[in-house]
């Protein structure tokens, strides 16, 4: 499982925000959540979805902050109960995931497997999981992980 190496722009998400350790799968729920409201959010850029994982001072040890969003233009206008987040122009290590079953495999993959080897190490700034517009669970769960990398 070989990542493609590859620079992204700057972009802006918008969406609603969980924050803590997915103990009991907080994270599928705020994806189920979020697509009831996502037709609340102005200016989308694309027919994609993301979701954006980071770590944020403040929270308890081993929590961190995911939030399920849609791409925008601009942040003006977020609905009540959603929050903004830009993720900064960086060099990414993109995996392709076959399927949502496969997630924590993949970062198991990438975190023992992949970073030791690779030449590159974790760089600041959030990872993000990207589902294409043609993503649908149950039949076509194809979606990227991307992780900001730097040369070690």
């Amino acid at each position: 499982m070989q990542p493609e190496i590859v620079q992204r722009d700057a972009f802006q998400v918008v969406g609603m925000r969980y924050a803590g350790k997915n103990e009991n799968n907080e994270i599928p729920a705020l994806w189920g959540q979020f697509f009831h409201r996502a037709e609340e959010i102005r200016n989308v850029t694309a027919h994609e979805a993301y979701g954006v994982c980071q770590m944020v001072p403040d929270l308890e040890p081993g929590a961190f902050e995911y939030v399920a969003g849609l791409p925008v233009t601009s942040v003006d206008g977020v609905p009540e109960g959603m929050v903004a987040r830009e993720i900064p122009a960086q060099t990414y290590a993109a995996f392709m995931v076959p399927c949502l079953a496969d997630i924590m495999k993949t970062h198991d993959h990438i975190n023992r497997e992949w970073f030791p080897t690779s030449g590159y190490e974790h760089a600041c700034g959030p990872d993000f999981e990207l589902y294409p517009a043609e993503f649908m669970p149950g039949a076509n769960e194809t979606f990227y992980i991307y992780i900001p990398v730097k040369k070690a």
